[in-house]
């Protein structure tokens, strides 16, 4: 968690006002992010993701 404006990602610090350009992996837009394990650039974009995951399985993936 946070602990004097940083974030513990392991071995790394990084502080919380730095932010990471990445590419959204379900819509591909470029957004902002402090977290470098966020891999989507919004809770909608993540849903649709599962659901595609979910879609092809007789087993609701995005449950587990």
């Amino acid at each position: 968690m946070s602990a004097g404006g940083k974030i513990n990602y392991g071995d790394t610090y990084m502080s919380e006002d730095i932010k990471i350009k990445s590419n959204c992996r379900q819509c591909k837009k470029e957004f902002d992010t402090n977290d470098p394990r966020e891999f989507y650039c919004s809770k909608q974009c993540k849903e649709e993701a599962l659901a595609e995951l979910d879609n092809g399985s007789d087993e609701c993936l995005s449950c587990q």
